[in-house]
């Protein structure tokens, strides 16, 4: 089970590869030869933090542990999640008309992004259902500290474009922090009371 759910997370990722590469996005030659000017696809950090390492962590949770999919709260923190990614569009939007990439340029979001943005919700949904729902069994400590190194790998990674021409600014340094305290303190608090 472990590895269909880590093949299915991969396989959104290669299909907002193949949807940026339709769109001239790819890489920066294919870019370049069609007069697209900005970040392409590999160069997003956020798609290679999406294979290595949202993808194995999510696997491991659904392989593992029996979340109430169903429930009222897994619905209410799906639909959350999906508002928040919805509402969010806008200012990827608008920084995409300065900083185009292959999910949001010239003022729209692409077929790329919106598979990112929903693959985006699904992951969003199945970390808060991990860490703070009921789940069977109990997650182990081992398992709180692995998924949460994963993220703690994400979050730089995800914010990074490898792109000499990109640079890490004050508002990333916030944003990482932000998400690595907002982890942290849960696997801590979870651990703790064990």
């Amino acid at each position: 089970m472990f590895f269909i759910i880590l093949m299915v997370g991969i396989c959104f990722v290669v299909a907002q590869g193949v949807a940026s590469h339709r769109d001239g996005w790819f890489n920066q030659r294919q870019m370049k030869r069609l007069g697209n000017s900005g970040y392409a696809f590999v160069e997003h950090g956020g798609m290679w933090a999406d294979i290595f390492t949202v993808s194995p962590a999510i696997a491991l949770i659904i392989s593992k542990y029996h979340m109430e999919y169903f429930s009222w709260w897994s619905v209410c923190i799906f639909t959350i999640t999906t508002i928040i990614t919805v509402c969010s569009v806008s200012y990827y939007e608008l920084a995409g008309v300065t900083k185009p990439e292959a999910h949001t340029h010239y003022g729209t979001t692409t077929i790329a992004g919106w598979i990112h943005g929903f693959y985006a919700v699904i992951a969003m949904w199945v970390f808060i259902l991990f860490f703070l729902t009921p789940i069977s069994p109990e997650a182990s400590a081992g398992d709180l500290l692995a998924v949460a190194i994963l993220l703690s790998v994400l979050f730089p990674i995800g914010t990074i474009h490898f792109n000499p021409r990109w640079k890490w600014v004050r508002a990333n340094t916030w944003q990482v922090a932000i998400e690595l305290v907002i982890v942290w303190s849960i696997v801590t608090f979870k651990i703790l009371t064990k």
